[in-house]
């Protein structure tokens, strides 16, 4: 190896000898450079191309689905979605990459569908804390309410936004951090009694129906994509909404678990536990799907799948168990 080193070493100093970039102009030297270097530089675009940015972007993937996270709060006084959304934000962000904001030259640019899948698991997250943050007394504390509007922050911010002339702004990553710091506040205070909670059918129904709203969006997002794009030989938007609204998905089957422990009490004496569990079942079974290559094939085609479809299946029947278990609560 030393020799080789050693060989490479006196190749340098020939050229650099033999050189004529103290003699000639600035661009006959850089003219010079690329006729002598030529093969290094190649050799350099060519990793890039095939091993930084294809070998990074697959080290980086990582969508994770894994739907058998529940948090059991340490105190009795906190709450399990509380701890959940500060869980799914350090997740996505400390423990993976957050990459929805990240410029050309990280290899996970090239990405879609793990970007698109925490872009929607992150929507989740705001929904459920903005709506939680309108039940809590937000004059014994304002941590919840400074989460949700940290949580509110465009997903796509690296360095600057578009709308703001170039003038450096927080990055997406780093406000999300904050947002995580206010929830694990929040339950603090809840656990040494600095603020109060009791869980009631009252504060429960808002927050369901914020999460019915938002998955009738992702039932629109997904019929307007089969309507307009479906049987065409190449929709290259199809992953991105099915991904964005898997990620929906997931967060709110993760954040509705945790809701679940907050107010079984509510939801047992309300006799809706099995309208909640099939619920359940409904968004695990959207996030269950797992295609190779994601198909808006036509719906009429016997041979090909419409990923579309099965996903806008189940988010469908998770809102419409949400909104009887709403309604529930009101005729109660």
């Amino acid at each position: 190896m030393k020799k080789y080193i050693r060989q490479f070493a006196t190749f340098l100093k020939r050229k650099l000898k033999n050189s004529r970039l103290a003699k000639g102009s600035f661009v006959q030297a850089g003219v010079f450079f690329l006729k002598s270097w030529w093969h290094f530089i190649l050799l350099g675009l060519a990793f890039v191309v095939c091993l930084y940015y294809p070998l990074g972007a697959f080290f980086i993937h990582h969508i994770d689905r894994n739907p058998n996270y529940e948090i059991v709060p340490v105190h009795e006084k906190r709450l399990a979605s509380i701890d959940t959304l500060a869980m799914l934000i350090d997740r996505e962000v400390n423990v993976h990459l957050w990459t929805a904001n990240l410029p050309f030259f990280f290899p996970s640019y090239f990405l879609d569908n793990m970007p698109n899948f925490q872009l929607g698991l992150m929507k989740a997250n705001e929904v459920v804390a903005l709506n939680l943050s309108k039940q809590m007394n937000a004059t014994e504390s304002s941590e919840l309410s400074e989460a949700a509007d940290l949580l509110t922050y465009p997903g796509d911010i690296w360095l600057f936004r578009s709308d703001s002339n170039l003038i450096p702004a927080p990055s997406s990553a780093r406000q999300y951090r904050k947002a995580r710091q206010h929830l694990l506040t929040y339950n603090e205070q809840l656990e040494n009694g600095i603020v109060s909670f009791v869980p009631s059918e009252i504060s429960l129904a808002p927050v369901l129906e914020a999460v019915a709203k938002s998955l009738e969006v992702s039932d629109a997002q997904l019929e307007v994509q089969i309507r307009e794009y479906s049987g065409d030989f190449l929709d290259g938007k199809a992953d991105d909404v099915f991904f964005y609204n898997q990620g929906k998905a997931y967060g709110y089957l993760i954040l509705l678990r945790a809701i679940g422990n907050d107010y079984r009490k509510i939801i047992v004496e309300n006799e809706v536990y099995e309208k909640w569990t099939r619920l359940l079942s409904a968004l695990e079974q959207a996030v269950a799907i797992q295609p190779v290559i994601i198909r808006n094939a036509d719906l009429s085609d016997v041979m090909a799948s419409n990923h579309l479809s099965y996903l806008a299946f189940y988010i469908l029947k998770a809102r419409s168990l949400i909104v009887d278990i709403v309604r529930h609560f009101e005729v109660r």
